[in-house]
């Protein structure tokens, strides 16, 4: 394991026992058994490692959804995908809460643009919607009240079922924008 696979390793490790926030560079460094000179080299903060942790997780994910198939038709709203959405998260709470408390910090990921220009938009004019500005603003709703959602979850201990949350994102989801 290289460098970098250790402080990977380190920091979910870490994340399974504490909140973001309550993690240092020298308990990192420490419990993945390099140097602090060896973070430094990969990233300038522990909002950086974040990301790449972040990065990392998804390919998990991206595991869950290979045999589904991703043409025109695909339903990123549908139960079966906001349930494995949901689960996903459930599998790393103390990332997802750490990212979604920290998204202003992060605002250089790139991944809320890009589902919106690749997802939102053109899925709202499949439906007859074609006034981008009201596109935007109904999705900038929704998407907030999606992460408020999540994380009012994570806070609680993920104690409703995976199920009623992706019932719930997905019923608020596929309300019109008009």
């Amino acid at each position: 394991m290289n460098a970098k696979e250790k402080l990977l390793d380190a920091f979910f490790n870490l994340l399974s026992i504490k909140e973001f926030n309550a993690i240092s560079v020298s308990e990192l460094c420490v419990v993945a058994k390099v140097h602090r000179t060896t973070f430094y080299a990969y990233y300038d903060n522990t909002f950086e490692l974040l990301l790449d942790a972040k990065e990392e997780a998804l390919k998990d994910l991206d595991e869950e959804f290979k045999d589904m198939p991703h043409n025109e038709n695909f339903d990123y709203l549908s139960i079966e995908v906001v349930t494995k959405y949901i689960n996903f998260i459930k599998k790393y709470p103390n990332l997802f809460k750490a990212y979604l408390k920290n998204t202003d910090v992060l605002e250089g990921d790139t991944s809320y643009v890009n589902i919106l220009n690749n997802y939102f938009i053109p899925e709202a004019k499949k439906h007859g919607y074609y006034d981008e500005h009201k596109i935007i603003l109904a999705n900038t709703f929704f998407v907030r009240g999606v992460i408020g959602l999540v994380l009012y979850w994570l806070d609680n201990g993920c104690k409703e079922p995976v199920i009623e949350i992706a019932e719930t994102i997905c019923g608020f989801g596929k309300k019109e924008i008009n």
